[in-house]
């Protein structure tokens, strides 16, 4: 319950109070103040009634993409990350996610030429959309389900092989049960979908020749990731 004693009326000195407390998301700290910044301004004043600030944890589903030259698995793990939420219209949520699993990454070749490798990776999303509340605005139990935009980061921790970045959509579900006027419990699961995983990019290195790329020219594959998680919800400003 590290976030409790950042609980505010006043929306600045919340936000400054919870960053200095999540070090865990230190890189990601510039995209956060980017879009806090514009939220706490006319938005904030003038259209949104309250901010809810959610840290989430949970468990990452890598998936399998398929190219002709063989599969490349993305092992399943632990996922971590932080939602912004906040009401658009009367029972509509407008929301950005950020979430990341650290993994590891195998190729695993169906025809003669290329030999089995495989990399240390992170999955990467940053998604905007918007969730539809279900559930009468007097009870503190809600179910939702959404649909978001955004973009999905195969992050390479291994120098051989390039980052992927992809144009990505979600779809999300679950169930949010606030205590207080302030402090909630969030649990949801996500269906995510990159559009489309090269080869060129992932696979330069893998093949029998050395230090040449192993899939030249590539192709692409889609890959479906997934995850269920859950966080405490922390809220700013006067809710319902």
């Amino acid at each position: 319950m590290i976030f409790l004693p950042c609980i505010n009326d006043s929306f600045a000195v919340s936000l400054r109070c919870i960053f200095t407390k999540l070090k865990l998301l230190q890189p990601m700290k510039k995209i956060f103040v980017v879009v806090l910044i514009i939220l706490s301004n006319s938005l904030y004043s003038q259209i949104i009634q309250y901010l809810d600030i959610v840290p989430t944890f949970g468990y990452h589903f890598g998936g399998r993409a398929r190219f002709y030259e063989g599969d490349f698995k993305i092992e399943d793990n632990a996922t971590y990350g932080i939602t912004l939420s906040a009401p658009v219209e009367w029972g509509v949520r407008g929301e950005f996610s950020w979430s990341r699993s650290d993994s590891k990454g195998r190729f695993i070749p169906y025809i003669a030429g290329y030999e089995p490798d495989e990399l240390e990776m992170a999955s990467n999303y940053f998604l905007l959309g918007a969730m539809k509340e279900l559930g009468e605005a007097d009870i503190n139990l809600k179910a939702f389900g959404g649909f978001h935009l955004g973009l999905a980061w195969f992050d390479s921790k291994d120098s051989r092989y390039y980052d992927e970045f992809r144009f990505s959509v979600g779809l999300a579900g679950g169930l949010e049960y606030m205590f207080t006027d302030h402090i909630g419990i969030r649990a949801q699961g996500r269906f995510l979908i990159p559009i489309s995983f090269s080869g060129v990019g992932m696979y330069c290195g893998i093949g029998t020749g050395g230090s040449s790329c192993g899939i030249s020219g590539g192709g692409w594959g889609t890959i479906l990731q997934g995850d269920f998680s859950g966080g405490l919800v922390i809220r700013l400003g006067k809710g319902y």
